[in-house]
Formats: structure tokens, C-alpha cells, sequence
């Protein structure tokens, strides 16, 4: 018996952690323990929770959140390798970005951890993932434990008899696939700890409270309604027809007393003189809830960008009609502002010291230039090339940017040389009688 893998507390940290990160992926949607799919279930499918998950409609509002935010934070200009796509999906979904740094030989190499894995208890980082694996015809159940300290990463294999167990067996590490290939001890030969994590939990005013976590409620509800909506329309889909005072002959009835509507046209006539005004009507199976529902779910859209800052024509809702980009930033500025703060705590907390550790330890780039700790992130909302020209033309003006750095941004230049280059040409083409005499010369080389 080994000393205890994880506390109560940690398990509920993991468990929520785990469960955020489902609600981008949609991958809720396929646990039948989803409490929102139980309760939708027990609304439309007679408490049939595998039913629910396969005739489940969703909303995929968190999806669309976790995309729209990956997209505008991007990914900044650096000279190591980056893919913030992941990164940013868990900060907004768990309020965390978790990396690692290995080597390979004496490269240096980045590594995405999962967040929802990741926890940070007794002064130290560790990260935890559970296997599955068939052993001696068995299912059996694993838990892989990663403890981070300065220069080393202490990897653990336990063996439990189900992922809610609270006893366990320390196991080695070559029990199963996944983790055969490490030891029990990872030499980083670093100063400092191979794991980086950019958590927002400290700077945010609702403590443990992501972003996803706060629509969660209200976006279950949307996917509620959509339920409702489909069966809803499926079961009102034909209309009623009643006859009144026409006498149908056998021709245009089966034996069941169901009319062929088809021989109706037939027989009409002969029930168009009774004592009684004769009479077809047409009832639609109409819900006026339906439409009320429908009205709703809009305020909870506009609520869930309330709530996110996410535009609501990003939510499907309006489109804004503007007729430049300046109109539009001044709209969407506080959505600019959120993804602005978000790159500022990556950039600060993640970045940085991730580009300081290759520094130090005289990595280069792909082009093996040495690697600086330059950072440069795009605009959120891109400028229009002519209002990009205005911009660079008034601060050339006002002698607030040199020309060399106007030309490296206006041309998207990535090196001095490009931007030296492209000067030449400038003040030669401003230059009419350097260029005649350029091609003068040519001519008579000619």
C-alpha cells in the first residue's frame, strides 16, 4: 500500500476540471452521468438517459465561446514554437494553461499538458491521468502521478480496483504502454521546474470560476430548449382535418373507418344538401409555448454575451451593420479589452519565463539564430491596409515610429534586411535622377 495518491479535495478539483473541459469538446454530451442529460431524459425520453444521448440536440454555445476566444488570442510572433490553440481553450474553459519543457539531446522542447490534469497542492505541481488496460483478461484500472520539483519529475504508477478506490498499489512503470517508456525519475538538469502554467484564478474577482463555468447553467437550459424544440416539432408536424355534416361512402373508408382522401373528391357532392351546413376545417397542432421558448432562448443568448463579452453577432443574434473597422472597435471594445487582459497574463505568466529558460540555456531558433525575448502580438481586430497606412503616416509625422519600423509593420517584414532592402527602393523610386542615372547605366551595360 503506498501513501495516499490524492486527497478529497484534489479529486473534486480534477473532477470539475475534467468536466469543464467536456462542455468545449462537446464530449458532455455523450456521458450519460451529465446531469443536465439526465434531466433532459427524464423531460422528453421517459428517463431513457441512453435515448437522450443519442437523440440529444445541442446549442454548442460552449464550443462557440472556447473557439471564438482560441481565435482572437492566437498566437503571438516569437522565436520558439507555439500552437496557443489548446493553451487558450483551457484558460477559458478551466481558467489555466499548463506547459512542460523537455529535452531531446540538448534541444529544448515545448509540450502541452492537459489543465484539467494539472493540480497545485502543497507547494508543489502534479499532473494526473488515469489508464485503462487489459491485464491477465481483466479491465484494470491506473493512475499515473507526475510530481514537478527543481531539475527532476517524479513519475508514479499506481494500480486501483476502480477509478473511485480508495486503496491502490504502487506499481512499475511498465505495467502498461503509456508510461513503459519513462523512469522513475526524470533528470531535467534545469534550475528551475520544467512545468509553466498561466492561472487566472488569481487575477479574476470569481475565484475558481472560469469562463465556461459561468454560462454553464444558462447554456443547459439552451440545451434543454433545443430538445424541446425538436420533439416538440416532430409531434405537431400534421394537421387535424375535421369533416362536419358529409356523409362519406364506404368507397372513401376502410374497414377501420379511415378515409382514403384521395376518393373524398368522389363522393362530396352527395352531402352538399343536408339540413345542416356541411363543413371542412383544418386545425393545426400549434404550441404557443414553443414561440415564447424561442423569444427566451434570445435573451439567454444575449445574457451569455453579457456574461462572456462576446459580441452578439458572434452569437448568431445581429449583425452590427458597421462600415469600417474603427466603427466596429469602438462596438466590440470590450470583448478587445477581455482578450487583451488574457494575452497580458499568458504573455506574463506563461511566455516570458518559458522564452527566459530557452534563453538561458542558449537554444536557438529553427533558422538557429539565437533567441530573443521579443514578443509581438497581432491586433484583435485587424486594421483595413488604408487605415494601417493612415495610422504609420501620422506617427511618421509626428515623429513617433521611425521609417524602418513603419515599412517592418506596413509590409509584415520579418527581418532588417527585407525592411533595408525595401527602403532602397523607396528613396530610389523618390529619387528621379538617381533612378535615371540607374537606368542610364544599365542601358549601357547593355
Amino acid at each position: 500500500m503506498a501513501d495516499q495518491i490524492l486527497s478529497t479535495v484534489e479529486q473534486s478539483q480534477l473532477q470539475k476540471q475534467s468536466s469543464l473541459r467536456d462542455l468545449i469538446t462537446n464530449d458532455y454530451l455523450e456521458d450519460t452521468k451529465n446531469s443536465n442529460t439526465i434531466e433532459i431524459a427524464n423531460l422528453f425520453f421517459d428517463s431513457d438517459v441512453e435515448r437522450a444521448v443519442q437523440l440529444n440536440v445541442w446549442s454548442n454555445v460552449f464550443m462557440t465561446v472556447s473557439d471564438i476566444y482560441a481565435f482572437f488570442i492566437w498566437t503571438p510572433n516569437i522565436d520558439i514554437d507555439i500552437r496557443m490553440e489548446k493553451f487558450s481553450q483551457d484558460f477559458i474553459s478551466i481558467w489555466k494553461a499548463v506547459a512542460s519543457v523537455v529535452r531531446e539531446g540538448w534541444k529544448l522542447k515545448l509540450q502541452y499538458l492537459p489543465a484539467k490534469s494539472h493540480i497545485y497542492s502543497n507547494g508543489e505541481h502534479k499532473t494526473i491521468r488515469y489508464y485503462e488496460a487489459i491485464l491477465e483478461d481483466k479491465k484494470a484500472y491506473f493512475i499515473f502521478k507526475q510530481t514537478y520539483r527543481v531539475g527532476l519529475v517524479i513519475n508514479q504508477l499506481f494500480q486501483v480496483q476502480s477509478l473511485t478506490a480508495t486503496s491502490w498499489d504502487l506499481v512499475p512503470l511498465d505495467t502498461i504502454p503509456q508510461t513503459s517508456w519513462l523512469q522513475e525519475v526524470t533528470n531535467t538538469e534545469l534550475d528551475t521546474l520544467s512545468i509553466f502554467v498561466a492561472d487566472d484564478i488569481q487575477n479574476s474577482d470569481d475565484k475558481n470560476q472560469s469562463m465556461v463555468d459561468k454560462i454553464k447553467n444558462l447554456v443547459y437550459s439552451l440545451d434543454r430548449k433545443q430538445v424541446m424544440f425538436e420533439t416538440q416539432f416532430l409531434k405537431n408536424i400534421d394537421q387535424f382535418i375535421v369533416l362536419t355534416n358529409i356523409d362519406l361512402s364506404n368507397e372513401a373508408q376502410d374497414s377501420r373507418g379511415r378515409i382514403d382522401f384521395k376518393k373524398v373528391w368522389k363522393v362530396l357532392s352527395s352531402s352538399m344538401h343536408g339540413a345542416w351546413p356541411a363543413d371542412i376545417k383544418f386545425i393545426s397542432n400549434t404550441n404557443e409555448l414553443i414561440d415564447e421558448a424561442i423569444k427566451y432562448e434570445q435573451t439567454q443568448l444575449t445574457k451569455v454575451s453579457s456574461t462572456t463579452l462576446i459580441p452578439l453577432d458572434f452569437l448568431w443574434l445581429t449583425t452590427s451593420g458597421t462600415t469600417s473597422w474603427s466603427s466596429r472597435q469602438i462596438m466590440i471594445s470590450s470583448f478587445i479589452k477581455s482578450v487583451e487582459s488574457k494575452r497580458a497574463i499568458i504573455q506574463k505568466d506563461f511566455i516570458e519565463p518559458i522564452l527566459q529558460l530557452f534563453i538561458s540555456e542558449g537554444q536557438k531558433d529553427e533558422l538557429d539564430n539565437e533567441i530573443t525575448s521579443n514578443i509581438f502580438w497581432e491586433d484583435v481586430i485587424p486594421a483595413s491596409g488604408k487605415e494601417v497606412a493612415d495610422e504609420l503616416k501620422i506617427a511618421r509625422e509626428t515623429w513617433l515610429i521611425s521609417q524602418d519600423s513603419a515599412v517592418k509593420v506596413y509590409m509584415w517584414f520579418n527581418n532588417d534586411e527585407e525592411v533595408q532592402q525595401e527602403i532602397a527602393k523607396i528613396n530610389l523610386d523618390n529619387n528621379p535622377e538617381a533612378n535615371a542615372s540607374e537606368w542610364s547605366e544599365s542601358q549601357s551595360n547593355s
